[in-house]
This record gives structure tokens, C-alpha cells and sequence, in this order.
């Protein structure tokens, strides 16, 4: 009686197992689905915020084709998604900087990442954009396979152009200093040069080099009127004033006297703080030769103190 029973009671054990094993895949099924279901909600999350990011994100695979670009770069290059999906990268880089960009884009293969580099790009009406780059790539679970590297841009266009502009207007501004016969100089509150045209040697026969960073009076011929004037140029300088057709007498390199006539104008930052004083001084020493000599062949005085009521009449200073 017992042996026929047995292979019942083992039937009922195996269904129970069967009913377990049921329940636990059912159960497995149900966290199984749950997961894709999380997974495709994450995966909606991510591409709405990668579509609708202000910066333009654009998402390539190791060869370099195109599988992800959001609506900022569609807005930035006038492509859409859809023509240029599965498309080649290079199809976004001008022509003159296409191999320059390829060779920054496959040194992401080994592992570089991209802060603030800044790469030409193509729109489809044929206008270059230069946008400012970081990047990143995104590997697979091992760590080590590459899957993808994505980018994300700021179109900084409208500024390289302005500082362009800037550029080249400093460039021709420096390039006509350069060119001028006078001596053209920077220099700052305490008097020190901060900037010298070349014309400064013809004058005074010293490097642009040999005067920046050396104080004005280091110039000036030591005679008793120095200390005078130097009393003078430390009030000016204080108070931000400018001035106009001042007589300086300067020592030459090779010992000899150059006397200038100077005009000069303050400097003020975008905060209106004075920082220094932007000057030309023009070589009147021939004039004043030709003067002294005129004046002594008519036998007018030209004593010390007759010199220097002129040069000190001579001076206007200019608020």
C-alpha cells in the first residue's frame, strides 16, 4: 500500500516545486519588466534632456559616425537629426580645418577628453560657427571597449569675431605707433615706462627694451631744473592730469642734449581708476638750436633764468 502511495506523494512534491518555480520566474518576469520599464523611462528622460539642452550635444561612435544630435545643434548648424544621423563627421568641419579637427576628435579614441577646445563648424548654408567644446567618452561594462564620446558645445561665434576685430584694430594701431618718426610712450602712475615705440632710438638713441620698465627722470638731463620739474610731474601725475607742449631735455646715449616737446593724456580702467599716462614726444632740438642761435646773433639774453621762464611759460597742462 505504502509503494503505490509513493509515486504520488513524489507527484504532488514535484508540482509543488513546479508551482514554485513557476512563481518565482512569474516573479522574475514581473522585476524583469519593471527594469525595461525603469531602463525606457531613464532612456526618455535622458534623450528629452539631451534634445532639449540649450547647448548643442552631439554624440558620435569609434568611427566617427553620428548618432546622436540634439536640437540646439540642429538650431546652430540648420541640419536636422535626421540628415545627419548614421552620416560621417567630418561632414560638419570646413574644409581648411577638416584634418586639423579629425586629428583633435581621434585622440578621443585613447582616452583624451576635450575641455574648452575650440572647433570650426560647418552649418548647411555654408557659414562657419566656432564653438568651445568638452567631451567624454562612454565605455561599455568592462571599462575599456569604447562605445561612444559625446560633446557639448558653446557657440562663441559672435566673440571670436569681436575679439578678431579687436585684434586687428590693436595690430594696425600698434603697426602706425611703429611707424611714426616722434616717440610714442606708456607709463604709469609712479612714472615708470610701460611701453616704448621704436622711434626712441632715432631720438635718444636707446632700445624700446632699455626704456620700459626705467623710471622718466632716469632720461632727463641733471641740471638744476630737474628737481623742479620732477616736483611738478609727481603732483600731475597724482592728480591725473594730462599736459600739452612740455620742453623735456633728455640725455642721449651717446652724452649728447635732445630736447622734446611732450603732450600727454591719463589713462583711466573701466572702473575709472587712473593707471597711467599715454604720451608723444615730438624732437624740437634743431628748432631750439636754430632759436638760440638767432637769439644770440641779435644779442638777446639767454642766461640760465631767461631758459627756464620760457620752458616754464611754455607749459599748458590740460584737465
Amino acid at each position: 500500500m505504502r509503494d503505490k502511495e509513493k509515486p504520488k506523494e513524489q507527484l504532488i512534491n514535484e508540482l509543488t516545486e513546479i508551482r514554485q518555480r513557476v512563481a518565482e520566474l512569474e516573479e522574475s518576469e514581473t522585476h524583469r519588466k519593471l527594469a525595461e520599464e525603469k531602463l525606457r523611462e531613464t532612456s526618455d528622460y535622458l534623450e528629452n534632456l539631451l534634445n532639449y539642452a540649450n547647448a548643442p550635444i552631439i554624440v558620435w561612435d569609434p568611427e566617427f559616425r553620428i548618432t546622436q544630435f540634439n536640437h540646439a545643434f540642429e538650431r546652430l548648424t540648420g541640419y536636422t537629426a535626421g540628415e545627419v544621423i548614421r552620416q560621417e563627421l567630418c561632414m560638419l568641419f570646413p574644409e581648411a580645418s577638416r584634418d586639423k579637427s579629425l586629428s583633435k576628435i581621434a585622440r578621443t579614441l585613447s582616452g583624451e577628453h576635450w575641455e574648452s577646445v575650440d572647433i570650426p563648424i560647418l552649418c548647411k548654408d555654408k557659414d562657419i560657427r566656432i564653438a568651445l567644446w568638452n567631451s567624454a567618452n562612454i565605455y561599455a561594462e568592462d571599462g575599456t571597449t569604447l562605445l561612444a564620446t559625446i560633446a557639448q558645445g558653446i557657440d562663441i561665434t559672435e566673440g571670436k569675431r569681436v575679439d578678431d576685430a579687436l585684434r586687428k584694430e590693436k595690430e594696425y594701431y600698434r603697426s602706425f605707433v611703429e611707424s611714426l618718426s616722434d616717440w610714442v610712450w606708456e607709463m604709469n602712475v609712479k612714472g615708470v615706462h610701460t611701453y616704448s615705440n621704436s622711434a626712441v632710438e632715432d631720438i635718444l638713441g636707446y632700445k624700446a627694451e632699455e626704456v620700459i620698465g626705467h623710471h622718466i627722470t632716469e632720461l632727463w638731463v641733471d641740471d638744476a631744473k630737474t628737481s623742479e620739474t620732477l616736483k611738478w610731474l609727481q603732483k600731475t601725475l597724482v592728480a591725473g592730469k594730462g599736459w600739452r607742449n612740455f620742453h623735456g631735455k633728455f640725455k642721449h646715449k651717446n652724452g649728447s642734449i635732445i630736447i622734446t616737446e611732450s603732450t600727454a593724456i591719463p589713462i583711466f580702467d573701466s572702473e575709472n581708476k587712473l593707471t597711467g599716462y599715454r604720451g608723444i614726444d615730438h624732437d624740437i632740438t634743431k628748432r631750439k638750436q636754430a632759436e638760440e642761435a638767432l637769439r644770440e646773433s641779435e644779442g638777446r639774453p639767454s642766461g640760465p633764468s631767461s631758459r627756464r621762464l620760457r620752458t616754464l611759460s611754455s607749459l599748458r597742462i590740460a584737465c
